[in-house]
């Protein structure tokens, strides 16, 4: 049977000097106050990883794509934080043509329509079919310090403008 070792009662208050309790404006050593917040925020670590900050840890944006351009990375920023998660509302204006994606930058999905609306799941973040052959689809490639970058890549001779919407989760 392992020997146990029971503690009923921790007198530490001896062993703390003053510097150990000080409460002290951020790289102070000892123990921080911590603020009360505001309200319908939440508490987040700062990018840089040295402090506790309160924000909505949500942003909701819009973007658009030439789906005629050529494949390659695009950094979309402005959103505030580093995401950790994102969904993608994406369609061609004037088409039965949508997307309607997610990812965390390592796994991504998406439900799309076709302009046969035929819906197929598939694993990338963003898939805009035009015909058989003709489409453009996206990644997340990455979740970046102020927004998030699509890596795009075009199939064919697809026409048109993808519209698109997010939802940014940090």
């Amino acid at each position: 049977m392992p020997n146990y070792r029971f503690i009923d009662k921790v007198s530490a208050a001896a062993n703390l000097t003053a510097e150990a309790l000080a409460v002290g404006a951020d790289g102070a050593k000892g123990i921080k106050a911590l603020a009360l917040g505001a309200a319908n925020l939440k508490l987040f670590m700062n990018a840089a990883g040295t402090a506790n900050e309160y924000a909505n840890g949500i942003k909701i944006g819009t973007f658009s794509r030439d789906v005629a351009a050529a494949s390659g990375s695009v950094e979309y920023t402005a959103v505030g934080f580093k995401p950790s998660v994102i969904l993608l509302f994406v369609g061609i204006d004037g088409t039965y043509i949508d997307s309607k994606g997610m990812s965390n930058a390592v796994v991504n999905y998406t439900l799309s329509r076709q302009q046969t609306n035929v819906c197929q799941l598939i694993s990338t973040a963003i898939y805009l079919q035009i015909s058989a052959a003709d489409y453009h689809l996206a990644n997340v490639s990455s979740m970046d310090v102020d927004g998030f970058t699509l890596a795009w890549v075009k199939t064919g001779s697809p026409t048109g403008t993808a519209v698109g919407y997010y939802i940014a989760f940090r």
